[in-house]
């Protein structure tokens, strides 16, 4: 007996693709991450940026007892004062003058007027940390991450609030120049390095040359194997159109900074770190001796030198104390409560800040470290990182 035939199934027509009604784009991203840093920092300088208030550190209110004389003769002449006549029987300032030739830190300085300072220059900090890890290919999330652990370091807050804001603010700049630097060796053209002069020479303006040097040796560092491989790979061409075009970089700089870095080295044989001219307490044989001197003795250079175990700081919070004032708030002594006591008890004769890394922080540096250990730049970086760590040890490894 014959079987009914199966009846086959038509096949279920197959379900239209929906395309998602909204995705986030890299651009959308970014947007959202500048946002993001934005209210972080608003929330973080709410005293500064809301409440109008000032940091009352002790170079803060010095430094406004030093300049209200001359700041009054400014206002009642309409004229820059040069000198000032109430401190240290007198006192030149000329060489403190800034600078007036317009730049971007001009353009910082009228935005200033409007809202704080400090909040600007970390914002401009935050978006050039961002755009040079997005320069790398880093994703958003990670140009933010850096970013944030950037301007979150607790260092830059003593800076700020203890009144050193020309190191603050060449601090701010740095990430701007690794950028504009960058992107000058990839690209080796006239608008690379014209940007890189632009920023370089804005870090010069702050008057900070100390970190101007250190800034100076970070260039060196980065670049100094793409210049070696062009001579090695024979592109002698390319080498010295690069060269030329860094030189050049380089004298546009000094030229936008020229106004106080030129007071400032005409100045220095008479400053207290250039060659000292006279000594009342030591006498005449003292005065003698004293201006055949260069400078300062290494023993006072090298003050505040880190001690290795100080290093212990970067990741453990407190491991020497904190600074050398700090207001109590504890419960151990009652009779010490809200008075300032000195908190700190490393190496160095004080000190004004924290140098605080965090335990994340530099578990991340590893791990991008160990990541990118192949890549020539990250490989001069940490290698710039440890000839800078040896550096700082100063006193404590003096041979070196």
């Amino acid at each position: 007996m014959a079987k009914p035939a199966k009846r086959h199934k038509k096949n279920p027509a197959p379900a239209k693709e929906t395309k998602p009604s909204f995705t986030l784009t890299y651009f959308h991203q970014d947007l959202i991450f500048i946002g993001i840093i934005i209210i972080l920092l608003l929330i973080l300088l709410k005293p500064l940026v809301i409440d109008g208030l000032s940091p009352q550190g002790v170079d803060v209110v010095s430094s406004i007892g030093k300049s209200h004389q001359f700041s009054e003769y400014s206002k009642n002449t309409g004229e820059r004062s040069l000198w000032n006549p109430s401190i240290f029987a007198g006192m030149p300032v000329y060489q403190r003058i800034s600078a007036v030739a317009f730049s971007l830190d001009t353009l910082l300085g009228y935005m200033g007027r409007l809202i704080n300072i400090t909040f600007l220059y970390y914002l401009f900090a935050a978006a050039g940390t961002y755009l040079l890890f997005r320069y790398l290919k880093m994703s958003p999330l990670i140009s933010f991450i850096a970013a944030v652990i950037f301007i979150l370091m607790p260092h830059y807050k003593s800076l700020y609030t203890e009144g050193h804001f020309a190191k603050f603010r060449a601090l701010m700049i740095m990430p701007w120049i690794f950028l504009t630097f960058k992107y000058f060796l990839e690209k080796r053209g006239v608008f690379p390095a014209a940007l890189f002069a632009l920023l370089f020479g804005m870090q010069i303006r702050t008057q900070h040359y100390q970190i101007v040097f250190y800034t100076a040796l970070m260039i060196f560092a980065i670049g100094i194997y793409p210049f070696l491989k062009d001579l090695f790979d024979k592109k002698y061409n390319l080498f010295l159109k690069s060269t030329a075009l860094l030189l050049a970089a380089i004298a546009l700089s000094i030229t936008m900074s020229a106004q106080p870095l030129f007071l400032a080295k005409e100045y220095l044989p008479y400053s207290k770190r250039g060659k000292t001219t006279i000594n009342i307490q030591r006498g005449a044989a003292a005065q003698k001796e004293e201006s055949k001197s260069d400078g300062v003795k290494i023993e006072y250079a090298t003050q505040w030198s880190t001690h290795p175990s100080e290093l212990l700081t970067w990741f453990i919070p407190r491991f020497y104390g904190g600074m050398s004032g700090e207001k109590y708030t504890g419960n151990a002594a009652p009779q010490l409560r809200n008075r300032v006591i000195p908190g700190y008890w490393g190496h160095m004769p004080f000190t004004q800040s924290y140098e605080y890394i965090g335990i994340i922080t530099l578990f991340l540096a590893f791990i991008g470290l160990y990541a990118y250990r192949k890549d020539k730049m990250i490989l001069s970086i940490a290698l710039f990182a440890f000839f800078l760590i040896l550096l700082s040890f100063g006193r404590h490894f003096q041979i070196f």
